[in-house]
């Protein structure tokens, strides 16, 4: 980004851009990108969909693209953004302005950002930053940036110098003073710890899992200064797991219809094309469209009853946390639990419902909400669904113990408001 979002950039960078281009991944730079590499590999970071915040003229870009599936560049500053395309004019490349990223939310599923945070001069700042990366994240997304350790101005390095009278003793927001040393570029930054970032970061939404320090190898071939016995780089992995938002003002943000016990419902789509009883069969009450698909929004102590369409039902996780699917296939009684999400390794994105098979949702988590799709074809209709009693699915399961446990907890409770599709069926 090469200067924060709202107040006077710590360096001008429209005098500096075309300098500041020259500056590669090498030298003491490379040890953060090394530990980078390592990282993307522990936690299965492919970013099918990437973003390079604050990607300056591109060079962190450029190397990503080596890296992950998919990735475009996003940066304030519109001379680094010119000589950006200029070095790849086949990336994407987006100017943030106004605090805010050209994307929708939950687009991106890895951000990353090189060299950028400590160009804010105050948390408050820090924090609008982090939120607006929060918002363009998926859920559970992956977020790591590199930023300089917090003793970095105490010592001089084989790239950079830090010999200079601002330096000395900081404390958290003051300006400190760096010199790349292979371009004689001097720039001016802000001192933050380990814990401003945590802090920051956590009033935004993003999780702290790790944080790297990484030093030089002895054996890699280069005349080190400090770079073997301390870090120059703090290299942060963050993940989104808050949501900012209640569940009330997620249901309000998308139109949502309160159904007691289930949560919130709505119709995001249904198909024009109408497919005939004749066609369908005589299971069907009437005619039916080619599909259509609900919305589905659960919280703390949401669950529905089992129940049974006739149509295939094809369940999409969108955000939140994991949502329990509950099933039992009605011929043989077998249970199986599903987890719809991206939380626990064992958890799947998307899920069918098997033909001719019981279904409940159930919300576990204490916190938070489970935002998820569910497309039926043919399209939903009320006539098409039935709700298991109690007392058949006790004797289909037979001694399943898991089964039988799930069966009291959902019908322990008042019972779901049978009419609460028609909020959602068609006119």
């Amino acid at each position: 980004m090469k200067n924060n979002l709202n107040s006077k950039p710590s360096n001008d960078y429209h005098e500096k851009a075309s300098l500041y281009s020259h500056h590669q991944i090498e030298g003491t730079l490379k040890i953060a990108y090394k530990a980078l590499e390592t990282l993307l590999t522990k936690y299965k970071i492919i970013g099918e969909k990437t973003l390079d915040f604050g990607c300056g003229s591109g060079r962190s870009t450029r190397y990503l693209k080596n890296k992950v599936v998919c990735v475009e560049g996003a940066d304030i500053n519109q001379d680094m953004l010119a000589l950006a395309h200029e070095s790849d004019p086949f990336a994407r490349y987006n100017k943030i302005e106004n605090n805010h990223i050209s994307a929708r939310n939950a687009q991106f599923d890895f951000v990353f950002s090189s060299l950028v945070l400590f160009e804010l001069s105050s948390l408050f700042e820090m924090q609008a930053v982090f939120k607006e990366i929060h918002r363009v994240m998926q859920f559970n997304g992956f977020f790591i940036s590199i930023v300089v350790a917090e003793d970095f101005y105490q010592h001089d390095w084989v790239s950079i110098a830090t010999d200079f009278p601002e330096n000395k003793n900081p404390k958290s927001g003051d300006k400190v003073r760096i010199k790349i040393k292979e371009i004689n570029l001097e720039l001016n930054d802000y001192y933050w710890t380990r814990e401003d970032y945590q802090k920051a970061a956590q009033m935004a939404g993003l999780s702290l899992i790790e944080s790297v320090m990484p030093k030089a190898d002895k054996q890699d071939g280069v005349f080190w200064l400090s770079e073997v016995d301390f870090s120059p780089y703090l290299v942060l992995v963050m993940k989104k797991t808050m949501a900012l938002k209640a569940i009330n003002e997620v249901a309000s943000d998308r139109n949502m219809a309160q159904i007691p016990e289930l949560g919130y419902l709505r119709e995001v789509e249904r198909s024009s094309v109408i497919i005939s009883r004749a066609v369908l069969g005589n299971q069907y009450s009437g005619d039916r469209c080619e599909f259509s698909e609900l919305e589905l929004l659960m919280g703390k102590g949401n669950k529905s009853k089992f129940h049974k369409l006739i149509s295939s039902e094809k369940f999409k996780f969108i955000e939140g946390k994991d949502l329990v699917l509950h099933v039992i296939e009605a011929t043989t009684g077998e249970y199986q639990r599903v987890l719809l999400g991206e939380e626990e390794e064992r958890a799947v994105k998307e899920f069918t419902v098997p033909t001719n098979s019981w279904i409940a949702e159930e919300f576990i988590a204490q916190e938070g909400y489970a935002l998820v799709s569910a497309r039926t074809s043919p399209g939903f209709h009320p006539d098409d669904t039935r709700e298991a009693t109690k007392e058949e699915l006790i004797k289909k399961v037979g001694d399943q113990k898991e089964a039988l446990d799930v069966i009291e907890r959902i019908y322990a409770e008042a019972e779901v408001v049978s009419s609460a599709v028609q909020c959602v069926s068609p006119s």
